[in-house]
């Protein structure tokens, strides 16, 4: 199982905008789910 900051080190320009398979633990169970990155929108 990966970390919040094993996830943090795939976020780099290249995973933008690309399907990421995670599995996450929600209450008791695990859960697949596919996360796609996008760019933050600058403060205005």
């Amino acid at each position: 199982m990966g970390s919040a900051q094993a996830l943090q080190r795939l976020m780099l320009a290249d995973a933008i905008g690309r399907s990421l398979p995670l599995t996450v633990l929600r209450g008791e169970a695990l859960v697949d789910v596919i996360a796609v990155p996008a760019e933050l929108a600058a403060d205005d």
